[in-house]
């Protein structure tokens, strides 16, 4: 419906030219990993476990937990071998973890 009101759509006429195409494409990427036999698993570690540097590397700065995934890892089946490692934002310093 809302697509119908071109006064609200006018500003996002580009977004939906060039975005609309690229979330048709992660939709499809995402149903073909998950109707694999065993599916592909997205593995998004929650915040404030430890970083495992087999799994992640680091976004922009070091530090020991995690504060959020910027991008999960691909693991070919659940518990399976590593495909692509994710990448999180470790917390600056284990004193932000106790006011987190």
């Amino acid at each position: 419906a809302l697509r119908i009101d071109s006064d609200f759509m006018l500003p996002f006429e580009s977004v939906i030219l060039y975005g609309e195409p690229y979330v048709d494409r992660c939709v499809e990427l995402c149903w073909r990993m998950h109707i694999q036999d065993p599916p592909m698993i997205l593995d998004f570690s929650s915040s404030s476990e430890i970083v495992d540097k087999a799994m992640f590397r680091l976004f922009t700065r070091s530090g020991e937990y995690v504060d959020f995934v910027v991008w999960p890892a691909l693991l070919l089946h659940e518990n399976g071998p590593l495909v692509q490692k994710g990448v999180v934002q470790p917390l600056k310093s284990k004193s932000t973890l106790k006011s987190h």
